[in-house]
């Protein structure tokens, strides 16, 4: 069985079948192991971790039976990466170990350390275990963090300690602490050479460079393009004169070394593969490795692309047994169309190389042509960069309908995309009906928010259109945000989404829709759009600031005329000395734990091999990369804090600080409310977020005033009783 044939067993959760081809590849002759990794992965995503793990120890003990303990161990490491977990393998895992390295002074100790048989993270205590097994004097390591090197000068398992040498110098650590912080490299990773040897890494670096090359190859995940690398040398270990005659010789010498090879141009991409396979291995171990049609195209792409830049014949056959495969696919899924097509677009492009056979029309366009619902099929590729090719194969395979499936389409279609269809209905004669959708769109804002957000930007054709006026779109939008977070229904991935949406609108081009549609307003309607944006919720405090900044630059009476209220201003989070404690220990707790657990998570990943194809290190970046946009947010956010002082708390209207009692008209609800910072925040006890739509809401009323608040699930009328402050 292929990769595809098992993961549609776990998708379609046929698991007696599963159980039983499982126990015939296992006690094969050559179990596909990439292939049955991936089924357990897929288990385990699936919510079916004990599944995994039940077939993850048939395997392991079917392994050890007619391999022995060596080649256990090393699938029994594969298998706690892939997710698979169990009390059951822990024991075997501690077994294996003792077994594998019985003679190893301190694997008991070892063992201990790691917390393997107790309650530390699997993947975490077999990382220990493996770090301190292969550490001896003379080791070289580099810290996960700052990519500090160190080399081990003393190793004590009994004892259960290492002692390194750093540039800092001597470091003791326990086997834990070592495989948190480190990562084992060999002696000629740059990091080491520069940070360990930098007297003698210039001579190196001139007189035999390729050595020097690739350790820092190593350390970059084996790809680099020349200008990072000139950056990295020059001038701190290369005089920027010598870099021409330097890269020349660099050159040469990756054209003969059957690791290195440099793919590209402006700038040219170095690369080092440790295994010196094949691009047409390489293809092979990506396209097998592909989960979906997306990841299929992007096997083929890059290897004519590689082919290319080494001036190499395809290997037709390879590319022809591919096309077989998603022939037989789109034969597999003629009864999920929107598949079928995604199948089509990878034959499609193997066609196209010219080593496939052309019989018969386009896949696509039959994919197509037979489709009782096109447009259903095609909305599906609306943010895919295949839409391009589609849009010209709809034309082909509906030639009398084509117009109204891409007016159906345009009101959800990205700008970019908007306009290639928008070129062709205007070549079909159809500009009304294309204007008859502009002028509906303003007045259903969520149903055509892309459509307005592509107004706004400027259609390549507007002039063969009237459009509404741009400080009406803005309105409209800034109103829907509003109107969705005042909605407790509204489902949160739909906030999320508009307000990325129109976050992206009104930053695009460094705001200059924006400042276009203030400049020639009258200074009244500026102040009222000045109001929405600072109470507009899902807006960044950054984004509320430079939109300001536009308005004062256009309209600067409005700002000569009011002072903002302390709710208002866009560049002031206020809160109290507790709250600000709070968020700081965030930060804290993101920079001393997070992301130095994620550093680790990128480290452990990035030892399983080839990083384009490795999923564990690509979530890992993912989250590295949501770490630090959440550290920079909560960095500016306390660089804009601003303590609630009793002075600025009003007495006698709603604000910053107030503690509020309401009761409802009908006399039988009563709540206090208070109003304090983001941080401070306490919905259970009736603490709110002065931001908060609610909040804004009651900000300014005043004693007396009466407001409809849904406060417990029932919408009702309230009426303040009382104002005073609540910060003493």
């Amino acid at each position: 069985m292929n990769r595809a044939d098992w993961l549609a067993l776990v998708q379609c959760a046929q698991w007696e079948t599963l159980d039983d081809r499982w126990l015939e590849a296992i006690e094969g002759p050559q179990p596909d192991r990439e292939s049955l990794l991936a089924v357990l992965d897929a288990l385990v995503r699936a919510g079916q971790g004990e599944r995994a793990a039940a077939l993850g120890w048939m395997w392991l003990a079917s392994l050890k039976d007619r391999a022995g303990a060596a080649e256990a161990l090393g699938l029994a490491k594969d298998l706690v990466f892939q997710g698979v977990g169990g009390d059951q393998l822990r024991a075997e895992i501690a077994a294996l170990y003792r077994e594998v390295f019985g003679g190893r002074p301190g694997i008991e100790r070892l063992i201990a350390a790691s917390g393997l048989m107790g309650d530390k993270s699997l993947r975490r205590a077999v990382r220990t275990i493996e770090v301190g097994v292969q550490l001896t004097p003379g080791s070289c390591l580099v810290s996960r963090g700052d990519d500090t090197p160190a080399e081990v000068i003393e190793v004590d398992l009994e004892a259960g300690r290492f002692a390194l040498r750093t540039p800092n110098g001597r470091l003791d650590l326990d086997p834990d602490q070592l495989a948190a912080g480190y990562d084992p490299v060999p002696r000629d990773d740059f990091r080491v050479l520069t940070g360990l040897d930098a007297e003698g890494f210039g001579r190196r670096l001139r007189d035999d460079p390729v050595p020097v090359v690739i350790g820092l190859l190593r350390s970059r995940g084996g790809r680099m393009d020349a200008d990072d690398l000139r950056y990295t040398l020059t001038p701190k270990y290369l005089a920027a004169d010598e870099w021409s005659g330097w890269w020349s010789k660099v050159r040469a010498a990756a054209r003969r070394h059957g690791n290195l090879r440099i793919e590209g141009r402006n700038p040219p991409v170095l690369i080092y593969d440790e295994a010196g396979r094949s691009i047409e291995d390489e293809a092979r171990a990506r396209w097998n490795q592909a989960r979906t049609a997306e990841e299929r195209l992007a096997a083929v792409e890059t290897y004519l692309r590689e082919a290319a830049a080494r001036k190499t014949p395809v290997q037709g056959q390879m590319l022809r047994e591919w096309a077989a495969g998603m022939a037989q696919r789109i034969e597999d899924h003629k009864e999920h169309p929107v598949e079928a097509l995604r199948a089509a677009v990878v034959l499609d492009r193997l066609r196209r190389t010219g080593e496939v056979a052309m019989d018969g029309p386009s896949p696509i366009e039959s994919i197509l042509a037979g489709a009782s619902d096109p447009t259903g099929i095609l909305r599906d590729f609306l943010d895919s960069e295949w839409m391009g090719l589609l849009l010209d194969q709809t034309r082909s395979a509906l030639p009398g309908s084509w117009p109204r499936v891409f007016l159906d389409l345009l009101p959800s279609a990205p700008p970019d995309l908007a306009d290639e269809m928008v070129d062709r209905l205007l070549e079909a004669g159809r500009r009304e009906d294309v204007q008859a959708i502009i002028r509906q769109a303003p007045g259903q804002p969520l149903e055509n928010l892309r459509l307005l957000t592509w107004l706004w930007r400027g259609p390549k054709r507007a002039d063969a259109f009237e459009l509404p006026p741009r400080i009406e779109i803005l309105g409209r939008m800034l109103g829907l945000l509003a109107e969705l977070a005042r909605k407790e229904a509204t489902p949160s991935a739909q906030l999320k989404a508009v307000r990325a949406t129109v976050r992206t609108a009104l930053t695009a081009r460094r705001h200059a829709a924006f400042r276009e549609a203030v400049a020639g307003i009258d200074p009244a309607l500026a102040e009222t759009i000045h109001r929405q944006i600072a109470r507009s919720p899902g807006l960044s405090s950054a984004l509320v600031h430079d939109l300001t900044q536009i308005i004062r630059q256009e309209h600067p009476t409005v700002f000569a005329r009011a002072r903002l209220e302390a709710w208002e201003e866009p560049n002031v989070i206020y809160t109290t000395e507790r709250g600000r404690r709070k968020a700081e220990e965030e930060l804290n707790f993101l920079v001393n734990v997070k992301m130095p657990e994620n550093a680790k998570a990128i480290g452990a990943a990035a030892s399983h091999g080839d990083l384009s194809e490795n999923s564990e290190y690509k979530f890992a970046l993912e989250e590295r990369d949501l770490l630090r946009a959440r550290v920079a947010r909560l960095q500016s956010e306390l660089a804009m804090a601003r303590l609630i002082e009793p002075h600025i708390v009003p007495r006698d209207r709603v604000g910053v600080g107030s503690r509020v009692r309401v009761r409802s008209l009908d006399g039988q609800v009563e709540r206090e409310m208070v109003f304090l910072g983001p941080w401070d925040a306490d919905i259970d006890a009736h603490v709110y977020n002065y931001q908060a739509p609610l909040s804004r809401r009651m900000m300014g009323l005043r004693t007396g005033h009466t407001i409809e608040l849904d406060l417990d699930g029932v919408r009702r009328e309230y009426r303040i009783e009382s104002i005073e402050s609540a910060v003493g």
